[in-house]
């Protein structure tokens, strides 16, 4: 059986109810270096707070515009989210989030998410370019992009406040023409 959302190592998701004790453990255990890689620190929340607005959440982000896809490995564990946002249907475009628990990082999951993510809306949906940003100082998030050949994009300076100083965001872009050239085996044209 083929399933788009499938790959060797993972499988993409949508979000259930059954996530909500995930997202409780993420937000009561918040490492705070994973959370200012991944967007920034926040204050803490209590865990009404957090199981409160999960339903709220699920429906924010099961919307075309910003779906959030649960990451599981073959053994049915979740391994971590990756969300398409900002989906331009008119000019073909669209961006997206990513984040793997430190337990399951270096193990392929980040790489494979992407490509499936990418083959959807690439395949399925005609967008024709994903663009992705990545703050200059996460090391793991720019060597994956640069393996997965993405293009750099550009730089924009001094746009992101953490640990008491302006960070700079690295933008990353790949068109369809070149995922179907560099991953033929993710595209039906291969």
């Amino acid at each position: 059986m083929n399933n788009t959302f499938t790959g060797k190592r993972v499988r993409l998701r949508s979000m259930e109810p059954r996530d909500v004790e995930q997202f409780v453990l993420d937000e009561i255990n918040r490492d705070t270096d994973r959370a200012r890689a991944d967007d920034q620190i926040y204050l803490p929340k209590g865990e009404w707070r957090v199981r409160d607005g999960f339903a709220d959440r699920m429906r924010r982000e099961g919307e075309m515009e910003t779906f959030r896809f649960m990451i599981e490995n073959m053994e049915g564990q979740i391994v971590g989210s990756i969300n398409a946002h900002d989906v331009d249907m008119r000019n073909g475009t669209f961006s997206y989030g990513l984040g793997i628990y430190d337990n399951f990082r270096r193990k392929g999951y980040a790489s494979e998410a992407v490509l499936l993510l990418m083959r959807y809306y690439f395949m399925e949906l005609r967008m024709n370019k994903c663009n992705t940003a990545v703050y200059a100082f996460n090391e793991a998030s720019l060597g994956l992009h640069d393996h997965l050949g993405f293009t750099r994009e550009g730089l924009r300076r001094q746009v992101y406040f953490t640990r008491g100083k302006y960070c700079d965001d690295v933008e990353f872009g790949m068109t369809r023409e070149e995922f179907v050239q560099k991953y033929p085996e993710f595209s039906q044209e291969g």
